[in-house]
């Protein structure tokens, strides 16, 4: 209240304050707004230095550049996490899938030990190992097959041959 006081008893028309205006003028911004308070009118005048205005613009755009260096740092720390923990695995455990899928089960196939792909690498190798499982059975039975031919392959040959040299003296 005071203050008011004081700025109540300067005379805005004194020669002092017309002074202020006339050398800060060109490098002030200021504002004004009239006031009506107990039938009392008061003028308040803001007054910002075009100097200090630009330093702070500038210490704010400043504190903008570096948000947005803490930002792009950001992203590519992200980005980095998301290539070597969930791309580069991926990527390996696919190409393990490759090569099951051209025949080489024998090739040791990516594992993963903990994360979203492991359940996925267990699977694949359970997988490689079942048609391993499947190809020695398949290999099985081929033989047995072969082994049967053979011995079915022979014991019809004998009485044809037996009956093609009888037939064969009888011609004679």
């Amino acid at each position: 209240e005071a203050e008011i006081k004081d700025f109540r008893a300067i005379d805005l028309d004194s020669e002092i304050l017309k002074n202020y205006k006339k050398t800060l003028k060109n490098k002030m911004l200021t504002e004004e707004k009239e006031l009506t308070i107990k039938n009392q009118k008061y003028t308040i005048k803001v007054a910002l230095l075009q100097d200090d205005m630009i330093k702070t613009f500038i210490q704010n755009q400043a504190g903008i550049i570096f948000l947005a260096c803490i930002g792009f740092l950001g992203i590519t720390a992200f980005s980095l996490y998301v290539i070597f923990y969930i791309k580069l695995p991926f990527d390996n455990l696919q190409k393990s899938a490759l090569k099951i899928t051209d025949g080489n089960l024998e090739e040791e196939i990516y594992s993963i030990e903990k994360g979203i792909l492991s359940e996925h690498s267990k699977t694949i190798k359970n997988m490689a190992g079942q048609l391993k499982n499947k190809i020695k059975d398949l290999e099985y039975i081929e033989t047995c097959k072969n082994e049967m031919l053979e011995g079915f392959s022979h014991e019809v040959k004998t009485p044809l041959t037996s009956i093609l040299l009888a037939c064969g003296l009888l011609e004679e």
